[in-house]
């Protein structure tokens, strides 16, 4: 489902290559990595999951090459996951109305706003 969210979506396959002025480029394909974490088992994993979002944020992107965007699937228990989105944007504080955060830079920084729960 996210690999055709992506292949419908330009801003998802944007890349912002060094040397290109102030342009972008749009790749006609981008395939999708979904990275996972794994807090099954381990004390506290709202906690555990809290920090992914921190480290999501906190990582570079590589603009060069792309994606400007991150997907975290986390398994919290057997029964329930977490998705987290994190857009390069977002460090930015500008994100909120591209993100259909309101325009909301602050609010859309919060972790609670990319994640969204998944029953298995």
């Amino acid at each position: 489902a996210l690999q055709d969210l992506v292949d419908r979506h330009d801003a998802l396959r944007m890349r912002i290559p060094a040397g290109h002025g102030t342009g972008f480029v749009i790749d006609s394909t981008r395939e999708v990595m979904i990275l996972s974490e794994d807090f099954r088992g381990r004390p506290d994993p709202e906690r555990l999951l809290g920090e992914c979002g921190t480290r999501q944020r906190e990582t570079a992107f590589d603009l060069n090459e792309g994606p400007l965007f991150r997907v975290v699937v986390a398994r919290l228990s057997e029964e329930e996951a977490a998705l987290h989105f994190a857009p390069w944007l977002t460090g930015l504080g500008i994100a909120g109305a591209a993100a259909g955060g309101g325009g909301s830079g602050a609010a859309i920084r919060r972790p609670s706003h990319r994640l969204r729960r998944l029953v298995l």
